[in-house]
């Protein structure tokens, strides 16, 4: 997309509630290049202001999916000046989680909880991962 057309694209986008990330899938390998995530370069202050505005994402560290994130400070490379040393970054991009890690947590919960809490809990998270696939799999579908 030229500038404009980017511009005109962002200026029309409805108000609308932050979407859930497709996950990275468990042991993928390569590059997630192109992966649903985030990454914002600044101040402290700039990045802390937009993770305000994108907090639903926190949501996105459960009993299935967690959250790969990495917010550092940025250093010079050697041979590489950077006028913008001292300042940050932030990466986010969302994993699913290994078959372990989803039955350990399913444990934990049914200890913390109790087995009838726990029950009503894993249908709760089923539920709303079998929507997410199915709306994941519209999209890809409408693609």
């Amino acid at each position: 997309m030229r500038k404009d057309e980017a511009l005109r694209h962002w200026r029309d986008l409805p108000e609308q509630p932050v979407k859930s990330p497709v996950e990275i899938p468990y042991k993928h390998r390569g590059t997630t290049y192109g992966a649903d995530g985030i990454r914002i370069e600044g101040t402290r202050d700039f990045i802390d202001s937009i993770l305000a505005q994108i907090k639903p994402l926190l949501d996105s560290e459960n009993s299935h999916t967690r959250l790969a994130l990495n917010y550092q400070q940025v250093t010079a490379r050697e041979g590489k000046p950077n006028d913008f040393h001292g300042n940050w970054v932030c990466y986010v991009k969302v994993h699913e989680r290994g078959h372990e890690a989803k039955r350990f947590n399913r444990r934990s919960h049914m200890a913390i909880l109790g087995e009838g809490e726990s029950k009503r809990f894993n249908a709760f998270v089923d539920g709303y991962f079998a929507r997410k696939t199915t709306n994941t799999a519209d999209v890809e579908a409408a693609e």
